[in-house]
């Protein structure tokens, strides 16, 4: 039975929705870092072919089609908590201050990392699943052996240890 919240129609839709996110996404990106000077021209071009690349790939529309929401609601609330402060009686340049500092601005990078990372365990997840596991449970091609041993739970945790302990090092350092 058809409803009025029924929204299946805008699947077909999902395609064109992440071609335009991507595509501005992208072109404010490069037109804010002039990494391609200022020629609007080679940035709209290089947004247009990165949004193309992200339309043929499936995992990619699945990825942005899970994540923009996320960050969506992520952006939505932080405008709602600085919408409460001023409220309450907080200035604007005492909010842009903080806001500012350099532990909220890695404190924002985290959370995104965070659902980035979360996101792209559930639309990569199941391929490496593959890869590691094989068919049967257990794969003893090269790429299973390989698969194995690059996912591992210690391996990982290795990584994530020497990372902190980068980070620590270049904040002692300081």
């Amino acid at each position: 039975m058809a409803t009025i919240l029924d929204s299946s129609l805008l699947d077909h839709f999902i395609p064109i929705f992440v071609f335009l996110f991507v595509f501005i996404v992208s072109y404010s990106v490069l037109l804010k870092t002039r990494i391609l000077g200022n020629n609007k021209g080679l940035i709209s071009v290089a947004s247009f072919s990165v949004s193309l690349l992200f339309i043929v790939t499936q995992s990619a529309v699945d990825l942005i089609q899970l994540i923009t929401p996320w960050f969506v609601v992520f952006i939505i609330v932080s405008m709602c908590i600085l919408v409460v402060f001023m409220f309450l009686g907080v200035k604007p340049e005492t909010i842009a201050e903080a806001v500012s500092s350099e532990s909220t601005v890695w404190i924002i990078i985290i959370i995104m990392i965070v659902l980035f990372g979360l996101a792209l365990t559930k639309v990569v997840g199941p391929s490496i699943a593959e890869i590691t596991q094989g068919e049967s449970g257990t794969d003893d091609s090269f790429m299973g052996k390989i698969g194995v041993l690059l996912f591992h739970p210690k391996i990982i945790g290795v990584l994530f240890i020497l990372l902190v302990a980068s980070y620590a090092i270049k904040g002692i350092t300081r």
